[in-house]
């Protein structure tokens, strides 16, 4: 018989760490303000969506959609070149492997 402790582990919704998208240092520009300040909301918005179990997933979709769609412009240049964004490296996301119990996983 499966108890809560073992859907847990096979659910692929685990929960990270905080993320604030709080900048080190400042933002050079507004644009990036702004994507810091959208990703931020985003986020709490989706988080606060996915407790509401009478919701249809096309609106969840629709914003997850737009999150991601903020978070590429995060990671890559805005300007199309193949260098990275300098955004990309001032926020680190947090992943804990619930099974082996081993330290967070850092992804950049």
């Amino acid at each position: 018989m499966f108890t809560i402790n073992h859907w847990f582990h096979r659910n692929p919704l685990k929960s990270t760490a905080l993320v604030s998208f709080d900048q080190r240092t400042s933002p050079s520009s507004t644009d990036a303000m702004q994507i810091c300040h959208q990703l931020r909301q985003l986020r709490l918005d989706i988080l606060q969506l996915l407790c509401n179990p009478t919701l249809e997933t096309a609106h969840i979709r629709d914003s997850f959609d737009k999150y991601i769609s903020l978070l590429t412009g995060y990671v890559e240049s805005p300007d199309g070149s193949s260098d990275d964004s300098k955004l990309r490296y001032t926020t680190k996301f947090y992943w804990s492997d619930s099974l082996t119990k081993t330290d967070p996983i850092t992804y950049e």
